[in-house]
């Protein structure tokens, strides 16, 4: 994942078919608090802005929705920015969870174990250096 735009309030990024599902698990995550609050809230101004944020993170999730290759994420910088945050933290604790599941077995690494590992540390990469560049872009703008 790359950023490659920003303007207007709006960011762009550029969502690799591996990152793809943990942004897609990130704005899911986003739209079930989302859901919830609106679910509990009586407040009419509240309502209406939970319900704005939930249409903005269904066409955030549109854009990724069975996307082949690399897709433009577009939408609100904060709720891009945001899922970038959030996708880069679901891929680190997967990585950790593996590699702590490692100091438990005495057995080698497999060759599929390895590449496993391999794909898990490459997700985490792209979705720290989205992370990266989306903070840079926010701090030029």
């Amino acid at each position: 994942m790359t950023v490659v735009a920003k303007g207007e309030g709006e960011l762009t990024a550029s969502v690799d078919e591996g990152a793809s599902p943990l942004v897609l698990e990130a704005l899911g995550d986003y739209a079930g608090v989302a859901q919830d609050s609106l679910d509990h809230t009586p407040d009419q101004q509240e309502r209406t802005r939970l319900e704005a944020r939930l249409e903005q993170i269904a066409t955030l999730q549109a854009q990724l929705h069975n996307a082949t290759g690399t897709t433009h994420l577009t939408g609100p910088e904060e709720l891009v920015a945001g899922a970038v945050k959030a996708a880069a933290s679901i891929a680190t604790h997967d990585l950790d969870t593996r590699v702590c599941s490692l100091t438990t077995s005495k057995a080698p690494l497999s060759a599929r174990g390895q590449a496993d590992l391999r794909a898990r540390g490459t997700r985490l990469t792209a979705c720290l250096e989205t992370l990266i560049a989306c903070e840079g872009s926010r701090h030029r703008g």
